[in-house]
This record gives structure tokens, sequence and C-alpha cells, in this order.
């Protein structure tokens, strides 16, 4: 289980891993990905074994800034993965990494504004009114405001859906 390099010791690969090991291995993956395909693959297994928090409970304070930087790198994958799915044209699977990311941190806005953009362009403007009450729930339990530019984006989008909803015609007799 452990192989000796010079005077150390040190886990032998494959005998040992572990789910920090396997997540920075998948980034590194998408990193260096040579195409779209290769790099959805690789994030699609940043986000499948990102298992959430490191050593979540442990309050030491050299934990923090690790835990911190791991969290921002889960976020970055599932975003970078919801834009490479939408390109794919798999808009469903980018509204599946999305709502993974707004799982991972509920009070995040960017991951609210891309999709609420997306139900917009699928033509779903009650998940676009869904995701922004949502969004506005959460920020209340920290007594947040939505940023300006997420209200201004919402309410143009609303704006576009109410535009484009047929309206009943009255026949006059």
């Amino acid at each position: 289980m452990l192989e000796k390099t010079g005077e150390r010791y040190r886990p032998a690969p494959g005998e040992i891993t572990c789910d920090l090991w396997e997540f920075q291995a998948a980034l590194g993956a998408a990193v260096w990905a040579g195409g779209d395909e290769a790099a959805r693959q690789a994030l699609r297994r940043v986000v499948e074994v990102y298992g959430g928090e490191l050593l979540d409970g442990m309050g030491d304070a050299w934990v923090e800034p690790v835990r911190q930087v791991l969290h921002r790198r889960a976020l970055d994958a599932h975003l970078r993965l919801a834009e490479l799915e939408e390109t794919a044209g798999r808009p469903d699977a980018a509204i599946g990494s999305l709502e993974r990311a707004i799982e991972l941190d509920r009070y995040a806005e960017q991951p609210y504004r891309r999709l609420m953009t997306l139900h917009s362009a699928r033509g779903r403007p009650d998940a676009l009114s869904s995701t922004w009450r949502l969004l506005k729930r959460r920020l209340a339990e920290l007594d947040l405001d939505a940023e300006p530019a997420t209200e201004r984006l919402y309410r143009t989008l609303a704006a576009s859906a109410d535009a484009s909803t047929p309206r009943p015609v009255r026949l006059s007799s």
C-alpha cells in the first residue's frame, strides 16, 4: 500500500485514494482537456466526486481557506459544465447543472442569473419567476437584496416573456 521514494514513503497510486485526490485529478483533466467533449466529461467527474465541504464540521483555522478554495472550484465547475451543456444543445443538462450549483451555494447569484436566462430562452416564464422568488427568499434569510444587475436581468426577462405571451383576442359581435 505504500511505496518508498528516496527516503520517504507515500501511498501507492491505485492502492489508496480519496475523494479530494479524485476531485483534483478531474479538475486537472478539465483544465487540460483537448476539446469541449473531453472537458464536459472531466467536469461531469468533478461534480460527481465533489462530496461537499472539506472536513465538514472541523473548525480548525487552517481548514477554512482550503475549504473555500475547493468550494469555489466546485461551483465554477458546475457553471462551466452548464455552459458546455448549453453550447452542445443540451439545455436540460445545463439547467440540472445550474440547479446543483444553487444547491451547493444557495446565495451565489450567478447560477440563479444563468438559470433564469435559460428558463427564459426555453419559454418557461413560470420557472423564471420561481427561480427569482427562490433567490429572493434565500437572500432574505441573510437580510440581503438581490444585486441590481440580477434584478434588472429578471425584469428584462420577465418583460420579454410577457411581450411574447399571446393575449386572448376578444371578438365583438
